[in-house]
């Protein structure tokens, strides 16, 4: 396996496509909506996305119970209700929904007892932090501690106060899709063949196989897994990463490159953490200054953009505005 530190290697040419912008903003109000709180994998399988739980932003909007002022930056964390590991809290759809109660949104494969703990923005009090979080108890269980937030999204941590072994093993263990580590193409991808389909599978039922164990036995298995595979890293799959700053600005960014080098992006503009909350055509923002006036336009999208998904978050913008940053050297 490719250790951590070997991450200016060359490798092989990505996807054929680019993408760089990075804003920052500041929130006066923010909003997580959620299509429910529990969902199976095969449910959002169906073909040409047809399954009702996606749905696209102004759709979402028209949801809430409570909509923020505008103009809105709004930004999709659609790895939640679709990847396993990537679980969700919205105040917003516990208040209006009995049935959510203070419950966590997840995949129904996901393990009852996770065996450690999720890396999550978290949003309380309109103050946006990056966390680990543990629930109490089963994870399907009603949250109590939840109560004074306002909403929670985890995902695949990409920059985090520790070494460069223990961030690999982080990440190896949040990250559902391995196609978003190493180069393992899948599916329909024009670079799959039956080998990567196949290792894939593999890793993926040794993930689902690890979901209770602790973080070092899980990495340990998947390590000796890959080992095994000799894989390379993926280095140009398109990435949506968040971080927050010490003055609590959100940072996110959208760009192709290596996990790492892009929460290194993260770093370099102030943050201390950051995860990466959506891949690939997933990944997109929106910039709506008269929320009525559809439809609404991705500012930043890949070729394979998917519009619809099941989960976006509203940010009201507290001065009217977002800023774009200057991309760091990685």
């Amino acid at each position: 396996m490719q250790a951590p530190s070997e991450s200016k290697q060359t490798e092989p040419p990505g996807l054929g496509y680019r993408a760089a912008f990075t804003v920052t903003l500041r929130t006066a109000a923010s909003v997580l909506s959620l299509t429910r709180t529990a969902i199976g994998k095969k449910e959002l399988a169906e073909p040409g996305g047809a399954c009702p739980d996606r749905l696209a932003p102004h759709e979402h909007y028209d949801r809430l119970g409570a909509q923020p002022g505008s103009p809105l930056l709004v930004a999709g964390v659609r790895n939640v209700l679709s990847n396993l590991r990537c679980v969700a809290f919205s105040h917003e759809m516990s208040t209006r929904h009995i049935e959510s109660h203070r419950r966590i949104a997840a995949v129904t494969e996901e393990h009852g007892y996770p065996g450690r703990p999720y890396h999550a923005i978290i949003c309380k009090g309109g103050e946006i932090s990056i966390e680990e979080f543990m629930p109490d108890g089963s994870l399907f269980e009603v949250q109590e501690r939840l109560d004074s937030v306002d909403w929670m999204v985890s995902g695949t941590p990409v920059w985090w106060d520790c070494n460069e072994h223990e961030l690999f093993d982080r990440m190896i263990t949040d990250a559902a899709d391995h196609s978003h580590v190493w180069q393992l193409p899948r599916g329909n991808h024009v670079d799959a063949t039956d080998l990567t389909r196949k290792q894939w599978t593999q890793l993926q039922d040794e993930f689902i196989d690890t979901l209770a164990d602790d973080r070092n036995t899980a990495a340990e298995r998947l390590r000796v897994l890959v080992d095994g595979f000799d894989l390379k890293r993926e280095n140009d799959y398109l990435h949506s990463v968040w971080g927050v700053t010490d003055d609590r600005r959100l940072i996110i960014i959208v760009a192709n490159g290596r996990l790492e080098d892009v929460g290194r992006q993260a770093a370099a503009l102030g943050c201390r953490r950051a995860i990466c909350v959506e891949n690939s055509g997933s990944s997109a923002l929106y910039f709506v200054r008269a929320p009525e006036r559809r439809p609404w336009f991705p500012l930043v999208s890949a070729p394979n953009f998917r519009p619809a998904g099941t989960a976006f978050i509203f940010f009201g913008l507290s001065d009217g505005a977002f800023h774009v940053m200057p991309q760091p050297s990685a």
